[in-house]
């Protein structure tokens, strides 16, 4: 009935609103083979299922459903390379040419695959292989680029017929690998990839063997792109487009898509069908959920570790599933919450942490190009973050996390290895990127030392010293951030901060100058500051 379905073009749609199995399993391929959505809700009054049912309808500005009917795929490539199959909601075409590989991966033995229904969010991962790649002939010397073309032709909602053409140049590595081509690893995109097949294999193969071939495939990329010495692990050492893949094939091997422990065949086949249908930053978040943390001290959310130790008594958590989103509240902000404190005036501080892990959490409205979003994320400067901290929060705005983290990191590059503070002033899918940086930043960036790895190294301590002047001037910075009535206060506070960095000012103790400050010592380089 499926393959029928598909033949003539129809979309199935399957929603489930029962605490009981419903036969989910057995109705998979009508959804997955016809490009249809699949739910499944504890009820049909949950707000999860309302929520999900209207936005299958979001219309564009020229009142269009945001849909695409009888969608076709076909892959192209040059003689370098083979396509090998696709992943993802389609059916063959069985349609044989030359860029057709020998071995199947995925919905292989074609270069072109139907898809009865297609929305913005849809996307398909497409394998290639290396032509004659162990064969007999040998591999031309130097650099080897091939090239693939991707033609999608569908039925847009208003009638018309569109072709979408996308033509992509890659290097390819021979036997002996290319020093490029680790440089250009997308670690995200690759993860997801991976779990793709590795849903794919479940499908068929037993679950043991799933696991043991995710841990051969990450062995063999390790062994080939990772820095070390036979026999010493302290030497073993990856780039830092490298560096998180191994973490998401850790909470692979964990996730719902491979253990069946405490999962239904319907929850486990509802899972499974998501994570073929949604793009690589909410992938990721279904593979390695996010965790950000609020708090009184910090402005905005930062992303802190799956772990216990996460959890704090003044912290406020966030956690994103991807189908599940959960708050918690630390022990004082619960037992502040239940005095009531955010409805008392002068704690309107505490009502708005209050609000904003809600306002994060909530589904967005529908896209409005006149609409201005402001945004606060903590990152280290100079580098960039992953997709799956960056895709919860601009996602749903209509930006690329990719292209997002770039940019933080060349607007940050002056702020090398410290953790900052950007601002992300969003309007029309364009975003416009500043630094809000901290008291402590300001100090540390002060002397002037060199960007240290915060991931070799921890516990970093600064024993420089800070002119006073750069000190007052940092106050002058931080003026209208300050709870000091006066600038001397505010400077008070940057010794402060000074004195718990660990940093020296004039070759002297911070506490030393504050108590200098106090007893009115060096007050008059205060009266021509204000002078100025």
């Amino acid at each position: 009935m499926a393959k029928r379905a598909a033949n003539n073009g129809h979309i199935v749609d399957v929603f489930a609103g029962c605490l009981d199995q419903v036969g989910l399993l057995e109705m998979k391929n009508l959804v997955n083979y016809t490009g249809g959505h699949m739910l499944l809700t504890d009820s049909f009054t949950s707000s999860q299922f309302k929520q999900s049912f209207v936005r299958i309808f979001d219309k564009d500005a020229n009142d269009n459903l945001l849909m695409g009917f009888n969608a076709s795929l076909e892959v192209l490539t040059t003689k370098e390379l083979k396509v090998t199959g696709l992943i993802g909601h389609a059916v063959s075409l069985n349609k044989k040419s030359s860029s057709v590989g020998e071995t199947e991966c995925g919905i292989g033995n074609t270069c072109a695959w139907k898809m009865c229904g297609i929305d913005p969010s849809s996307s398909y991962g497409v394998y290639f292989e290396i032509a004659n790649q162990g064969g007999p002939a040998a591999v031309q010397p130097g650099p080897q680029r091939g090239m693939m073309q991707f033609l999608t032709y569908y039925q847009h909602s208003s009638g018309h017929y569109h072709l979408r053409v996308t033509t992509v140049a890659r290097n390819l590595s021979g036997p002996a690998g290319d020093p490029t081509l680790a440089q250009s690893f997308d670690q995200e995109a690759a993860a997801v990839l991976m779990a793709r097949i590795a849903v794919f294999k479940a499908e068929v193969d037993d679950g043991p063997d799933v696991l043991r071939w995710v841990d051969r495939m990450l062995i063999r990329l390790c062994s080939r792109f990772a820095d070390y010495r036979k026999d010493d692990p302290t030497s073993f050492r990856l780039e830092k487009n490298f560096t998180l893949y191994p973490q998401f094939m850790f909470h692979l091997r964990r996730s719902q898509f491979l253990q069946f422990f405490n999962n239904s065949p319907d929850e486990t086949a509802f899972y499974r069908h998501v994570l073929n249908h949604e793009d690589v930053g909410d992938s990721l978040v279904m593979i390695q959920p996010t965790l950000d943390s609020y708090s009184l001290e910090h402005e905005g959310s930062q992303p802190v570790l799956l772990d216990s130790a996460s959890i704090q008594p003044s912290h406020i958590l966030l956690l994103d599933t991807f189908f599940h989103i959960l708050i918690f509240h630390g022990e004082t902000i619960a037992e502040w919450r239940k005095a009531g404190y955010q409805d008392q005036e002068g704690y309107e501080n505490l009502k708005a942490l209050l609000e904003q892990p809600k306002e994060d959490a909530r589904v967005p409205p529908k896209f409005d190009p006149n609409e201005v979003k402001i945004i606060h994320l903590r990152v280290t400067g100079g580098e960039v973050g992953a997709q799956s901290a960056l895709a919860p929060k601009i996602g749903p705005l209509g930006l690329s996390p990719k292209k997002i983290g770039e940019d933080i990191a060349k607007n940050t590059g002056d702020w090398k290895g410290l953790r900052v503070t950007v601002r992300l002033t969003i309007q029309n899918r364009q975003a416009a990127i500043s630094v809000v940086p901290s008291a402590s930043s300001l100090v540390i960036k002060a002397l002037k030392e060199p960007p240290r790895d915060r991931k070799k190294e921890k516990n970093i301590k600064h024993n420089k010293s800070v002119p006073l002047d750069e000190i007052i001037e940092i106050a002058r910075k931080m003026r209208h951030r300050s709870l000091a009535k006066e600038l001397q206060g505010t400077v008070l506070e940057i010794l402060g901060t000074a004195f718990s960095v660990g940093c020296q000012v004039d070759g002297r103790s911070p506490k030393d100058i504050s108590d200098e400050i106090k007893a009115g010592e060096i007050d008059s380089k205060f009266l021509q500051l204000c002078v100025v």
